[in-house]
């Protein structure tokens, strides 16, 4: 998803671009990954099964650090529960 800002006129140019990746895994269950990337700033929101919310909110400083190593910087993680249902808010 691209919010056309980067298109022709006369204010500065920001792109952003949007991902909703969903990972089912068996053993874990539904895991939905959200990233807003505006310019190299990410914005990252996790819908897990409640007994990992805690989990990934903890390695959060670790995703940051994985980042640093990129010309990219996560600046907010979200971690939420996940409703069992599609949470993303595009579709």
């Amino acid at each position: 998803e691209d919010d056309g800002s980067s298109g022709k006129g006369g204010s500065s140019s920001s792109r952003l671009i949007h991902m909703y990746i969903v990972f089912d895994i068996d053993e874990l269950g539904r895991m939905e990954t959200e990233f807003y990337i505006r310019d190299r700033d990410i914005t990252l929101s996790v819908y897990c099964p409640e007994e990992f919310v805690d989990y990934i909110s903890d390695i959060a400083s670790d995703l940051r650090k994985c980042a640093s190593s990129t010309d990219y910087r996560i600046t907010e993680v979200n971690v939420m529960k996940s409703r069992g249902e599609v949470t993303c808010r595009c579709i």
